[in-house]
């Protein structure tokens, strides 16, 4: 592996859109990681930060199990415009609708 690929690897750790839209960097160093950000850091983007960082997250992994459709039906009245009645839809999958 090339010097400069190992170094891509040392800052490629967050996703380029969380980078973008809260102006932050991490880098991987020997005993963990180095955060740069212009802002002020809050506990709401540090929990989310958190998220990437700690060693036992998975990046991209496949879901497991079978598929699930869910949505709502509404039934409106065409002149008011208003809802008649809502109903929940599940299907397949290991959802269970609580209602």
């Amino acid at each position: 592996m090339s010097s400069s690929s190992m170094d891509k690897e040392k800052f490629n750790i967050l996703p380029y859109d969380f980078v973008k839209e809260n102006q932050i960097i991490a880098s991987q160093k020997t005993h963990g990681y180095e955060v740069v950000s212009p802002k002020k850091m809050t506990p709401t983007l540090y929990h989310e930060l958190y998220k990437f960082l700690k060693k036992d997250s998975e990046k991209h992994f496949p879901s497991t199990g079978e598929a699930s459709l869910s949505g709502v039906i509404i039934d409106c009245d065409v002149e008011t415009g208003l809802a008649k009645n809502i109903k929940t839809f599940i299907h397949g999958g290991d959802l269970v609708n609580s209602h």
